[in-house]
């Protein structure tokens, strides 16, 4: 990835909403990203502009800390860089604070870019999705 290239927005709801329907995002889903966009907790990553993936954070989730509820990157531009753009760009909204986020046990590829980006594995909970505990991890963030 040509990080000079690599942009986050807190914007664009339509561009996220785009690459969430090709992964089965409905309409709630795009009420709940033009809601993100409004309240700047939406960030799009661009190459040029083709949007490449997308973050939500919410400012003030779980356990009052900030969390990252939902990070998406178009299959086409996975491996690039673009989920550890979206991330940085989370921390740095957030800087000085613990930073939240998690993911199903069984998305490899999710906690493979988390371990990469050194964030901190804090506990788990089960029966969200049956047999397949939700991992929660956080960061420090500088």
């Amino acid at each position: 990835m040509d990080s000079a290239q690599e942009v986050v927005r807190p914007e664009h709801a339509d561009a996220a909403v785009a690459i969430d329907r090709d992964h089965g995002g409905d309409d709630a889903r795009a009420d709940y990203l033009a809601a993100r966009a409004r309240d700047r907790g939406l960030f799009v990553a661009y190459a040029g502009k083709q949007a490449k993936g997308f973050l939500c954070l919410e400012p003030v989730g779980f356990f009052r800390r900030p969390f990252v509820s939902l990070l998406i990157v178009h299959p086409a531009h996975r491996k690039s860089g673009t989920g550890t753009a979206l991330l940085v760009g989370a921390e740095q909204a957030v800087s000085g604070r613990r930073l939240l986020i998690s993911t199903n046990q069984s998305n490899g590829p999710m906690i493979a870019l988390l371990q990469k980006c050194r964030y901190t594995p804090c506990g788990w909970v089960s029966g969200i999705d049956e047999g397949d505990p939700e991992l929660f991890y956080f960061k420090d963030t500088a």
